[in-house]
């Protein structure tokens, strides 16, 4: 795995398929800050002597919310996919249900992409620190990356945040990776009291 410089990489003209790409992504994307190949929490969490707060504890954590997320996401989307196949799909009541809780919530036209590129700018921000170290990876003790990384994190809370609100009760587990973006926000806090 390798540190993208891009977070989320946009090639849909289609709000709806732009939302469910980036919900499609997003364990993946969050996967960055928990692989040994690109981040330090491995170690960090070993430092800590605590079970619970094991890396092992944390990965299993991780996976687990993965799981159903996915396994929620992916009754969703075939859900939209059968609507398209029987149905003209911007006429189907899941097609029209999504659209309003992403419409209502920000996460469409221009806000959408606006929100997209400062989560990428952010990003790129981190990937730029990153890259011009030696160590090519998430350091969570070092102090600046760590600044960097946490106004990611903020704003991406905000857009899961947004998120939520709009397709939560649509899709069981959006939830729970911001649950996990808070606990990499919690690894942070430890690191950095480890400096």
């Amino acid at each position: 795995m390798e540190i993208s410089k891009t977070w989320f990489q946009n090639n849909n003209t289609d709000d709806v398929n732009t939302v469910i790409t980036f919900i499609e992504n997003l364990p993946n994307q969050l996967e960055v800050f928990i692989n040994p190949n690109t981040s330090n929490l491995k170690i960090i969490a070993e430092k800590l002597d605590n079970s619970d707060l094991s890396f092992e504890s944390f990965q299993k954590a991780f996976n687990d919310s993965k799981e159903y997320y996915k396994t929620n996401f992916l009754l969703v989307l075939r859900k939209l996919k059968l609507d398209k196949v029987y149905n003209n799909t911007t006429n189907s009541k899941t097609y029209k249900t999504f659209l309003k809780g992403i419409k209502s919530s920000g996460l469409t036209g221009q806000q959408l992409r606006t929100k997209i590129e400062m989560l990428n700018k952010l990003w790129e921000n981190v990937y730029s620190f990153i890259y011009n170290t030696a160590q090519k990876i998430i350091d969570f003790s070092n102090n600046k990356l760590v600044k960097l990384v946490r106004k990611f994190l903020s704003f991406l809370n905000s857009f899961l945040s947004s998120l939520i609100s709009a397709v939560g009760a649509f899709i069981p587990g959006v939830d729970s990776m911001k649950e996990i973006k808070d606990l990499i926000e919690g690894y942070l806090d430890l690191g950095e009291s480890m400096v």
